[in-house]
C-alpha cells in the first residue's frame, strides 16, 4: 500500500517526517514531496520541498505560474497512482489548491491535513475547504481543534507533537551562549541575518557568546554566505539540531516560527523577530485576528516573548531587547516569572501522544 505525503517547508518536513518513519514500520511505501527529514524516514522524494520556499504574499505571486504547474503535474500523479492515503501538511496556499485539483483529477481515496491552516486565525473561510476536501484534520493546537469541530471538520487532537520529543532543560543563567535563528528559508535568512549579525556584535561586546544556527533546510549557498557575513565578526555558526543549540544557551534572538515554541518548550527566554516586504505585512495586518505573531504568545493570549517586526528589527533594538531578557533571568524573581510561564505553555499544548494518535489513524485510513 502507497501513501502520498507533501510538505512544504522545515517544521513541516520535521512534523510529517516524525509520521513517515511511524508508517515506514508499517509496510507502507511513502511518496511525493519533502525534505531531509522526510528522506530520512524512507520517503520516496520525487519533488523537493524547496520547490516551495517561496516568503509572503507578494514573493509567492512572483512563482504563482510555476507553483501552478507543479500543482498540476502532482495532482495527475497522484490520480494516476491512486494511493491509499493522501497526507498534506502545512503550506496551505500549495496545499489547499493541490487537494482541489487532486479531487478533480478523479482520486476519491481518503485524504488528511496534517497541519491544517490557522483558520482560526486569518482567512476564516478556508475552514469551508477544508470540510470539503478533508476525510480527517490533525491540528497542532487546542483551539484550532475546537475552532475545527465547531465549524463541523473532523478532527483529531492530544497534544502538541513537540511535546514527545522536548523535555525542558535546566536554564543556567550563568551561561553566556546566545542562539541566533535567523530563520528556515533563504528568504528570511537573508532579510534577518544583517540586523541579527549586528545585535550579535553589540552582546559579544557585554561578554556573552553568540551562535548562529544553520537550519538544515537552508541550501549550501545561503550556509556560505551567513559564514561568509559573520566569520569576519568572530561569531560562531552551528549546523547542529535547533533544539539542541537552544538547550546549551541561556536565551534566543529568533525568527517567528516554530523555534519560538521549541524555544518555550526547551525552556528558554528570548526576542521574536520578524522582518517581510511592506505588502506582505499590510495585508497580514489587515486579515490576521490574533494581535501576537509568536507562537508562545499566541498560546498564552499575552506577550512573555518581545515582538520586533518590520522596521523594528534592528540591531540595535535587538541587541537592546535581547540584554533586556538576560537580565530578567539573572533576576532570581524574573527567572521565576519566565519559569511559570513555560510550565503554563507547556499544560496548555495539552498532553504527549500525538505522533501515536497521528499513526493509528492515517494507518487506519489508508488500510481500509
Amino acid at each position: 500500500m502507497s501513501v502520498f505525503v507533501s510538505c512544504g517547508e522545515a517544521s513541516g518536513d520535521r512534523y510529517l517526517g516524525d509520521l513517515a518513519f511511524r508508517l515506514s514500520r508499517r509496510g507502507f511505501r511513502l511518496w511525493g514531496m519533502g525534505g531531509p527529514r522526510c528522506r530520512e524516514a524512507g520517503v520516496e522524494t520525487r519533488w523537493d520541498m524547496g520547490e516551495l520556499q517561496v516568503m509572503g504574499f507578494t514573493e509567492a505571486l512572483g512563482a504563482l505560474g510555476r507553483l501552478i504547474r507543479l500543482r498540476d503535474r502532482i495532482a495527475l500523479e497522484v490520480a494516476r497512482a491512486n494511493p491509499s492515503c493522501v497526507v498534506l501538511t502545512d503550506s496551505p496556499d500549495f496545499h489547499l489548491p493541490l487537494a482541489r485539483r487532486i479531487r478533480r483529477e478523479g482520486y476519491r481515496g481518503p485524504m488528511v491535513s496534517l497541519v491544517p491552516p490557522a483558520v482560526w486565525a486569518w482567512r476564516s473561510g478556508r475552514v469551508r475547504h477544508l470540510r470539503e476536501l478533508f476525510d480527517l484534520c490533525l491540528p497542532l493546537f487546542p483551539f484550532e481543534h475546537r475552532f475545527l469541530q465547531d465549524h463541523r471538520c473532523r478532527s483529531a487532537f492530544v497534544g502538541h507533537p513537540l511535546l514527545d520529543r522536548i523535555s525542558q532543560a535546566e536554564l543556567d543563567p550563568s551561561c553566556r551562549t546566545v542562539a541566533f535563528m535567523p530563520g528556515s528559508r533563504g528568504g528570511e535568512v537573508r532579510r534577518h541575518l544583517p540586523p541579527f549579525a549586528r545585535a550579535a556584535e553589540l552582546l559579544k561586546g557585554e561578554g556573552y557568546r553568540p551562535v548562529f544556527s544553520v537550519a538544515s533546510s537552508l541550501g549550501e549557498d545561503v550556509a556560505r554566505w551567513m559564514g561568509d557575513l559573520l566569520g569576519p565578526l568572530g561569531v560562531e555558526v552551528s549546523r547542529e539540531d535547533g533544539v539542541s543549540l537552544l538547550a546549551r544557551s541561556v536565551g534566543a534572538v529568533m525568527a517567528s516560527g516554530t523555534v519560538s515554541l521549541e524555544a518555550m518548550l526547551v525552556g528558554r527566554p528570548g526576542v521574536v523577530a520578524y522582518r517581510t516586504s511592506w505588502l506582505s505585512m499590510a495585508l497580514a495586518r489587515l486579515l490576521v485576528r490574533s494581535p501576537h505573531c509568536a507562537l508562545p504568545n499566541i498560546l498564552l493570549g499575552r506577550e512573555l516573548y518581545p515582538e520586533l517586526l518590520q522596521g523594528a528589527v534592528r540591531g540595535d533594538l535587538l541587541g537592546r531587547r535581547i540584554l533586556g531578557v538576560l537580565r530578567q533571568v539573572e533576576d532570581p524573581e524574573g527567572l521565576r516569572g519566565w519559569l511559570s510561564a513555560f510550565r503554563e505553555g507547556r499544560t496548555l499544548l495539552g498532553r504527549a501522544g500525538a505522533l501515536d494518535l497521528w499513526e493509528e489513524v492515517v494507518s487506519e485510513m489508508a488500510s481500509r
